[in-house]
């Protein structure tokens, strides 16, 4: 996808945008450049905020009924879109403008069947000939298993995973000049997220498409893009090829925001951040805007706001000091590491956490949970949890990985007492609750809370955090004389400060917001915290500071984490142990540096091969485990090892080792090995590596 010399198939110049309108305008994007060539994939990456995905939205004239585009043109092989009519507009969405958005259950219809509504798209544009031969075929061409059967399903009934390949089949129907993207895989689990870019690479190559990325994900820009767009603040920092960027970057704020990627090839002892948020894009400070947050800024870089000048290597960064860039990457790096040291030092045990740390506060044997699903003589059995054995430790944060659709969300939940148990046994801290019912379920709600991935969605947006936090403290029974010293303790301890109390969630962003849902959680003094997905739509900043204040809560207060995402680098980053589930079942259990380095079983070799890293040359050379297809049918299981259909190294590969169709491996008691009957002599990344 190298860029060839004709002229760009897009040429953004000079574009403003604002939202409102008169003197209570807001300006968000303050005049930006950019081009792109067929072929060729952009990336555009920034903190949430930084007028991103507004550029990209401004640039295919789908900006929202408040906002406006003040200044500038979008060219789009030869006519300028701004100045362009509806008419025309339609001419261009679909056949030649492909728009894929991140929010799949808002994009598509909820009482349209899926390939109704990929019909519908077709016809209007092409409205001779039956289509539904084509919706089967674009629904395969995406990785989805049983297109037909899919394309008779709503939206509600596939997986995110799943929606988000249906919107990627639709903005490509028409093999569209461009694709534009707007964070594409923030949500998915790291295979379903390498299928979605291992298409968009052979569409560029099989069709010439040509792609802009919006992403938050810097592996996913590396493992992609030719090219990016720093933003910050809406202005372009930095541009320029994307090794020379990941290698070299030349601008402080692309230092910094590479210093704070979680990977899964490194740990840290702390996960770096930048320290503050980036300023209201409507009401900048003078000079330089990230002159208040930079570790290397002098007094001259508030002066004026510095051009984006040429550098050396043929991009272009707007600071006006040269070579500081890798000081502010480090200094953001040395101060995660300081602030660890700090917190280590003031953080004191008891004796009696001391001595009970590592004893099982949680047990559970055989748990099982299954759901009916579907009507008359269609009804099946989905097994969610089918027969889980696992312990957790006093104290212990634990990381749960697999891909969506395995059980890790409903494994949770069961804990918290928001799902009932079928079969099985769980044990809080030596007291067995058989199910959710009655004395047991608030003894659960007691023992563990629950932080969610969304937590605008899990906060009462008509209520203020004192009334949040005044709710959770009358159920958890503490005086009603004792609850304002409470939530000040509780402001104090997620950093957010005391006047945080009287104020809306909406008022909060999204990082602070999480924080809240996090006090909310502690108020009742819980033993066990299950965080799930709690940081998965978080830039890297905001996520390096929420990561790290649930790694700090766990030390301070003693209490246990079950950590559930599929973002591996942050799991490696925080976690004592992993547990990787699939389809119900859970086929490795082992120390976090142990599995990362030499991973047992193969799925979980597939898990770390799928994770995108934030480093281009060691992208390109790598080889990875794509697998193929969805996960199997929950209502229908596979016989054997459940992971058989799609291993790499399994009976397809090698038929003496059929075994694996017919026995299933255990995983032993104490919840620390893996279930692999080849485990002991499968090599680590052996052997169909696609790449």
């Amino acid at each position: 996808m190298n860029t060839p010399s004709t002229t760009p198939l897009l040429s953004v110049r000079d574009l403003r945008v604002s939202y409102g309108s008169g003197a209570s305008a807001n300006s968000v994007v303050h005049g930006i450049d950019f081009d792109i060539w067929p072929g060729e994939a952009l990336g555009i990456v920034g903190e949430s905020g930084c007028g991103k995905s507004t550029a990209l939205l401004a640039a295919a004239r789908l900006l929202p009924g408040n906002a406006c585009v003040d200044a500038g043109s979008v060219r789009f092989g030869g006519r300028d879109l701004i100045t362009a009519n509806a008419k025309e507009l339609r001419s261009v969405h679909g056949p030649e403008i492909g728009m894929l958005y991140q929010d799949t259950l808002r994009a598509l219809n909820p009482v349209m069947k899926i390939g109704n509504q990929i019909t519908e798209m077709l016809r209007a544009h092409d409205a001779k000939g039956n289509h539904r031969d084509t919706v089967v075929e674009l629904l395969q061409s995406v990785g989805i298993s049983e297109p037909g059967r899919r394309a008779s399903q709503y939206p509600h009934q596939l997986s995110g995973g799943m929606r988000q390949r249906v919107m990627t089949a639709m903005s490509l129907a028409l093999t569209p000049k461009l694709l534009m993207a707007d964070e594409p895989t923030t949500g998915l689990d790291v295979t379903i997220q390498a299928q979605v870019l291992d298409l968009l690479r052979r569409r560029a190559i099989d069709h010439g498409t040509a792609t802009i990325i919006v992403s938050h994900d810097l592996g996913v820009i590396a493992n992609l893009c030719n090219r990016v767009v720093v933003m910050y603040a809406g202005r372009v920092v930095e541009t320029g090829e994307t090794e020379q960027i990941f290698a070299d970057p030349q601008h402080p704020y692309t230092a910094s925001l590479l210093s704070s990627v979680p990977r899964v090839d490194r740990s840290f002892s702390r996960l770096p951040f930048i320290v503050g948020r980036p300023p209201d894009a409507g009401a900048l400070p003078p000079g330089c805007s990230f002159a208040r947050r930079c570790p290397v800024a002098t007094p001259e870089c508030k002066l004026s706001v510095p051009p984006l000048r040429e550098t050396a290597s043929g991009g272009g960064s707007a600071c006006i000091h040269d070579g500081v860039a890798s000081d502010a990457g480090r200094f953001v790096v040395d101060a995660a590491d300081a602030d660890g040291e700090a917190h280590a030092h003031k953080t004191v045990k008891s004796d009696d956490s001391q001595s009970d740390a590592g004893s099982p506060i949680v047990v559970v044997r055989g748990l099982t949970r299954h759901y009916r699903v579907g009507r008359g003589g269609n009804r099946a059995i989905l097994r969610a949890v089918d027969g889980i054995d696992l312990e957790i430790g006093r104290g212990e944060f634990l990381g749960l990985v697999g891909e969506s659709g395995c059980g890790k969300s409903t494994l949770g939940r069961m804990l918290v007492g928001l799902e009932q148990a079928d079969d099985g046994e769980v044990v809080l801290d030596g007291t067995s609750v058989s199910a959710a019912r009655g004395r047991a379920a608030r003894l659960m709600r007691q023992f563990s809370q629950m932080v969610f991935q969304d937590p605008r969605s899990s906060l009462n947006r008509r209520m203020t955090v004192a009334q949040h936090l005044e709710e959770a403290l009358n159920n958890s029974g503490v005086p009603r004389s004792h609850r304002r010293d409470r939530m000040v303790e509780l402001m104090e301890q997620v950093g957010l400060p005391v006047e945080s109390l009287t104020r809306l969630p909406a008022q909060f962003s999204g990082g602070q917001a999480q924080r809240i849902a996090i006090a909310r959680a502690l108020a009742v003094s819980p033993t066990l915290l299950v965080a799930d997905e709690a940081v998965s739509s978080l830039d890297v900043s905001v996520k390096g500071q929420v990561v790290n204040l649930l790694r700090d809560l766990q030390i301070d207060l003693g209490i246990t984490v079950l950590f559930i995402s599929h973002d591996l680098g942050v799991v490696r980053q925080v976690s004592d142990r992993v547990a990787v589930m699939y389809l119900g079942r859970l086929v490795e259990v082992r120390e976090t540096a142990e599995l990362f380095a030499a991973p047992r079983h193969p799925y979980t070799q597939a898990l770390l091969s799928a994770a995108p890293l934030p480093d281009p040359v060691v992208e390109r050379r790598r080889e990875r485990i794509i697998l193929t297809g969805d996960v199997p049918n929950p209502t229908d299981p596979p016989s054997g090892c459940r992971f058989h259909t799609r291993c790499q190294v399994g009976p397809s590969f090698d038929p003496d080792r059929s075994q694996c169709r017919e026995e299933e491996p255990a995983l032993q008691p104490d919840g620390r090995s893996t279930a692999c009957h080849f485990a002991e002599t499968v090599a680590v990344g052996d052997p169909v590596v696609i790449r």
